[in-house]
């Protein structure tokens, strides 16, 4: 099962009966079908993100752990790479055709306009978490000034915050900042 198919799941046992979005979804199913190699490469990165939703319903019931913040990172790392992949067709269609089709394009500017930019979420994360991993030998701690916290438009390439052999901890220093965050 696709982590997405929790959230799939609702939409899809009660279809919608209004007709602004039934043509919504139809446009977006045919900017899908016209443009095969983004469709494949959003699937692709959807592979790559985790079931989010479990991850913050373990949260709201005060029992998430850090493999959960891993797991939220990932699908906003996820997101953050579809949203690019979306900035890049774009931008090479206009390169192309000197121009964008408007009609084309209102379905995913309308879809890419619901979701909110989660990259400062995603930093904070990626230097909130250790990782240690349980088949190698320890990483040495960083030394003073190096735990800055990575640029986010590095974030899709450079961090790797993927579960398995690992055991994932809170630096100490976030600690308070996680309490702090989930209060507000």
């Amino acid at each position: 099962m696709l982590p997405s198919a929790p959230l799939m799941t609702p939409t899809q046992g009660s279809p919608s009966t209004r007709l602004d979005e039934i043509k919504f979804r139809q446009s977006l199913v045919a900017f899908f079908v016209a443009r095969p190699h983004v469709r494949d490469d959003v699937r692709r990165l959807l592979s790559g993100a985790e079931d989010a939703t479990r991850a913050l319903q373990r949260f709201l019931l005060g029992r998430g752990l850090p493999s959960d913040l891993s797991s939220l990172n990932s699908s906003i790392t996820a997101w953050i790479s579809i949203n690019r992949r979306f900035a890049l067709e774009r931008e090479q269609e206009l390169r192309e055709r000197g121009q964008l089709n408007v009609n084309e394009w209102s379905c995913v500017d309308t879809l890419l306009g619901r979701m909110k930019d989660l990259a400062e979420l995603s930093v904070r994360i990626t230097t909130s978490l250790t990782r240690t991993d349980l088949s190698a030998e320890p990483e040495p701690e960083p030394e003073e000034g190096e735990g800055a916290a990575p640029d986010p438009d590095s974030l899709a390439t450079e961090v790797n915050l993927t579960p398995g052999a690992a055991k994932w901890t809170i630096r100490p220093e976030w600690v308070l900042c996680c309490i702090a965050w989930s209060r507000s």
